[in-house]
């Protein structure tokens, strides 16, 4: 009997799947490769290694958040800030970070849903990536800086254009960890989110982070930490924007790092407020037995009393939809709080 020939890994303790090369092209588009720069065998491999490390990272669905934000906006609301020199300035300056500040109830939210939908909007021909993120208190899995940087790297994996080194700099990242099954610590994430962001060669990247202020609860200087690391950089491409209450934990040096602080104020909200009565006065057919007195009537009061709290102008509209008549509008409108 013959002996067998030796298995082909014997003595081998650790290895990896060998990666597809870029060979010249610097950047490789998945969908559009062609045979002088990526065979489509290492195309179909790239992507479903992509998948994988997708899955892997566990991100929230930041689209899904976003929707539900930007349902809930009427159509003119928050121009103020999208026309504004200062959303403006931070678009075309290199390296900004902006601080959107606005009171619980005063529909930062809404406009940060907004604000992503604007720079989606923007000419996809000037080779621009969007990346975003929203902290919610009535998610725990929302609430975690963990969560916050794999979402922002599996958004930048999921972008049409992917890049040599964005493509290596979290497979290193995603080989440490397969064999032990293991996940990555934040420490890892964000080495490895900085690298992605600095070997990007985009002509813009904007991050945008809603609600930064949930992370009080667990403690805000790491986020602080993760900002300030952002801010440095020196990436010209880079634009950050963050959103939450003024007065969190680290105010001070937050406004330092800053290009640039939006307060949300009351009268652009009550502006607002009154463009939303008005929308929902001429469209909701909760209303469309009232009449004409009744509507002015309620977005006249509702608007004088908003003092820039968009959510209390919304939850006196429900009470008041099934009111009919003049004296039972005004009963209810006397007692709104």
């Amino acid at each position: 009997m013959t002996s067998s020939a030796p298995h082909m890994f014997t003595g081998a303790h650790d290895f990896t799947m060998e990666r597809p090369t870029f060979q010249n092209a610097h950047i490789m588009h998945i969908h559009n490769y062609s045979s002088d720069t990526q065979t489509p065998t290492s195309a179909i491999q790239i992507k479903s290694e992509m998948k994988q490390i997708i899955r892997w990272l566990s991100p929230s669905n930041a689209l899904q958040s976003q929707e539900f934000f930007l349902h809930k906006r009427t159509a003119g609301t928050g121009e103020w800030f999208l026309e504004g020199k200062e959303f403006n300035d931070w678009k075309q300056t290199p390296n900004s970070l902006l601080w959107l500040q606005g009171n619980m109830g005063s529909g930062k939210s809404v406009l940060v849903s907004a604000i992503i939908n604007h720079v989606k909007s923007l000419d996809a021909h000037k080779n621009q990536l969007v990346a975003f993120y929203f902290f919610d208190f009535r998610d725990a899995s929302k609430q975690s800086l963990n969560n916050l940087v794999s979402t922002l790297l599996s958004q930048l994996l999921s972008s049409i254009t992917i890049q040599e080194e964005t493509y290596l700099a979290i497979c290193e990242l995603f080989d440490i960890h397969k064999k032990f099954k293991s996940k990555p610590s934040e420490r890892e994430l964000i080495a490895t989110l900085i690298e992605v962001i600095s070997a990007l060669e985009v002509n813009s990247l904007f991050i945008i982070i809603d609600g930064i202020d949930e992370m009080e609860s667990q403690g805000f200087k790491p986020m602080y930490q993760l900002i300030e690391e952002l801010s440095k950089m020196a990436c010209s491409h880079l634009h950050l924007l963050i959103a939450s209450r003024p007065h969190i934990s680290y105010a001070h040096e937050l406004e330092q790092l800053c290009s640039k602080v939006v307060l949300i104020d009351k009268e652009n909200v009550n502006t607002d407020v009154e463009i939303f009565l008005d929308y929902t006065m001429k469209n909701d057919h909760a209303f469309g037995g009232h009449s004409v007195e009744e509507k002015n009537r309620i977005v006249d009061s509702i608007t004088g009393r908003a003092n820039g709290m968009f959510r209390w102008a919304n939850c006196q509209l429900i009470a008041l939809q099934s009111c009919i008549g003049l004296k039972a509008v005004d009963s209810v409108l006397n007692q709104l709080p």
